[in-house]
């Protein structure tokens, strides 16, 4: 659980937030500024953790590291199924498979730009897709093994239309689908109930038949 009063937001990093835990052990890094949701929806809500005491950067907030980052392999999962739903509507991916015509494009972190023409390092390339006749292949994305959501040059970074897809999954779409199945509507539950008062008076009907069907034989 964490403290609403110390909430820290990056000042680089737009939409970056960290939540205390209540204990003050850790820092839960998020993109999602609501204290309540980080609580009740850690496992989709949450990026991964710090030692509260981490080293202070140079914007005046709790330094990220790879020594002392700890992911959330669900939010990962997440981040990369982001990616593969909506890359061959990117712009600047689309662009790239145009000049490329055919092949395999490297779908990069955008936190340290290689320059053009270069490959990004192997922890800066989030994954791969296939490009035939300079367009996008859907269904071919592949995560790369070698990602590290977080290195020296800090945590990952999407560019901005990958982004927006990423906070509505993580704000809206996940959270919804969490609450849709953890609280079932009244009309769906009343459903539930018709259906088995429903099951049950069929084997109470069947059971009867067999009862019945006993007594006729004795009876004979």
């Amino acid at each position: 659980m964490t403290n609403k009063t110390t909430i820290i937001e990056d000042k680089n990093y737009k939409g970056l937030y960290y939540h205390p835990t209540r204990d003050k052990t850790d820092y839960l890094l998020s993109f999602l500024a609501d204290n309540d949701k980080i609580y009740k929806f850690f496992d989709v809500t949450v990026i991964g953790s710090i030692p509260f005491k981490s080293e202070v950067a140079d914007n005046n907030t709790p330094k990220i590291t790879p020594q002392h980052f700890i992911e959330n392999k669900k939010f990962t999962q997440i981040l990369h199924q982001v990616i593969a739903e909506n890359v061959y509507s990117d712009v600047q991916l689309q662009g790239l498979a145009k000049y490329h015509q055919n092949g395999w494009l490297h779908v990069a972190d955008a936190r340290d730009p290689a320059p053009w023409g270069r490959i990004p390092y192997p922890e800066d390339i989030f994954g791969m897709i296939q490009v035939i006749d300079g367009q996008i292949v859907r269904g071919t994305y592949q995560p790369m093994p070698t990602h590290r959501m977080v290195t020296a040059k800090g945590l990952f970074m999407l560019n901005d239309p990958l982004q927006e897809k990423l906070l509505e999954k993580v704000g809206h779409d996940l959270i919804d689908l969490i609450i849709g199945v953890v609280q079932i509507k009244p009309y769906v539950m009343l459903s539930l109930i018709m259906a088995l008062n429903g099951a049950l008076a069929v084997l109470w009907l069947l059971r009867k038949n067999i009862q019945t069907n006993k007594r006729v034989k004795l009876d004979l």
